[in-house]
């Protein structure tokens, strides 16, 4: 039986909108791929807000996992760079993660 998927989105604000020309620039060609390298992560897709909202994140990173199993992998990849066991990933401007959750694909 095949696994069902998973995503993981994160909400996120440029600390300074000044920066988000480079934070895009840096989300986008160096962050994305260097979470994708994660065994289990299959592909990342981002979205800007329409309208932006008070208390909500004006982006959004979409993460597609390879199931339950996908999440695990990130999630260790992350612990270990937390523990200083793996490299972290390259910074890039500073940011404001808004939220971070993870959803179970239940239907077509």
């Amino acid at each position: 039986m095949a696994k069902e998927s998973v995503i993981f989105m994160v909400g996120t604000n440029p600390n300074d909108p000044a920066q988000e020309e480079e934070f895009n620039r840096w989300y986008t060609l160096t962050h994305i791929p260097e979470v994708c390298r994660i065994p289990g992560v299959n592909k990342a897709t981002r979205y800007q807000a329409l309208q932006p909202a008070e208390g909500y994140p004006k982006f959004v990173a979409i993460y597609e996992m390879d199931g339950e199993e996908g999440l695990a992998s990130f999630t260790d990849h992350t612990r270990r760079q937390r523990k200083g066991e793996l490299p972290s990933f390259t910074p890039g401007p500073p940011f404001q993660v808004v939220w971070r959750l993870a959803y179970k694909k239940i239907g077509p």
